[in-house]
């Protein structure tokens, strides 16, 4: 589990009561929508149905940390029938190696470190990726 105190490492520009978000986020507290950022109640709204609990809180996480976007990572395998090949999704932070939220779809954990360095511990372990 990613900890406030650690995001506040990583990402020294969050606030304390973004980076205690972010970490009830990831812990599978949802908050209230009126308590997301504006960003991600207006995507919610949009969708036709509602997205899953991990899409909605790396959204939010992604305007937390001031990322650009999420990214999603493959894999030969199949993880599953709702994600499909998709192993992973993470906050695009501009640099492969740059810190990062990462949510692995096979094992429903999140992780703080670099998409480069999930996918080469990955890799080393024996996971193809596409």
């Amino acid at each position: 589990m990613v900890t406030a105190e650690e995001l506040l490492r990583a990402f020294p520009h969050l606030k304390e009561s973004a980076a205690r978000l972010a970490g009830q986020l990831m812990a599978g507290n949802m908050p209230p929508d009126e308590d997301l950022p504006k960003e991600t109640q207006i995507w919610i709204n949009r969708c036709y149905g509602r997205p899953s609990w991990p899409e909605i809180a790396l959204d939010a996480i992604n305007h937390i940390v001031g990322g650009y976007g999420t990214e999603a990572i493959e894999t030969e395998s199949w993880v599953g029938n709702y994600c499909g090949h998709i192993r992973a999704c993470y906050v695009n932070m501009g640099d492969t190696y740059d810190a990062t939220i990462v949510y692995d779809n096979a094992t429903h954990e999140w992780q703080l470190t670099s998409w480069g360095d999930y996918v080469e511990e990955l890799e080393q372990k024996g996971v193809k990726f596409k």
